[in-house]
């Protein structure tokens, strides 16, 4: 009896933690200087997180570079694309207004071909060591990939293609 509660205890959550159908995700984290990641039918947010990468370990003199994309395949209506992109919970440049994590908008209205919204991020791992002193040089880093609707529309919970290619460079 025991056994049966465990099995069924076990194939709920993984049930619950499963991704939902039609998801699927590529990635090549942690690397050392480049990681990958991609997602494909990823429901949209308000606003949350939809990719993570990693990096082994920050170095001195070296920048983070995020080239990040997110594109929705809107039925008619309106929608608002937004993205931006964390190392280790410090927002990566450009930054967003009032606090958020939003580098990049794209409004779409009717379209029936799709909308995307793509970004460039960076972060200077020294200047960001300044910042938060122990929490980036020789550290593992974890890049999150931020995308939503921030406006009430049409986007919240609509699969998204999301993709993000990460890499830690010399100045």
């Amino acid at each position: 009896m025991r056994r049966a509660i465990v099995c069924t205890a076990t194939l709920l959550l993984t049930l619950l933690l499963a991704a939902p159908p039609g998801f699927s995700q590529v990635s090549t984290s942690p690397g050392k200087k480049v990681a990958f990641e991609t997602a494909k039918g990823v429901p949209l947010p308000f606003l949350g997180p939809v990719l993570t990468a990693a990096i082994v370990k920050g170095k001195k003199k070296h920048v983070i570079t995020v080239d990040a994309m997110v594109r929705l395949d809107l039925p008619p209506g309106v929608a608002t694309l937004a993205l931006g992109a964390d190392v280790n919970g410090l927002e990566m440049h450009p930054t967003g207004s009032q606090g958020t994590f939003l580098s990049a908008l794209q409004e779409c209205s009717n379209v029936g071909m799709g909308c995307t919204v793509t970004a460039t991020l960076i972060m200077d791992l020294d200047s960001a060591e300044l910042l938060s002193p122990g929490h980036f040089i020789n550290q593992p880093l974890t890049i999150t990939l931020w995308a939503g609707d921030p406006a009430p529309g049409g986007g919240i919970g609509q699969p998204v293609d999301a993709s993000m290619i990460v890499r830690m460079e010399k100045k």
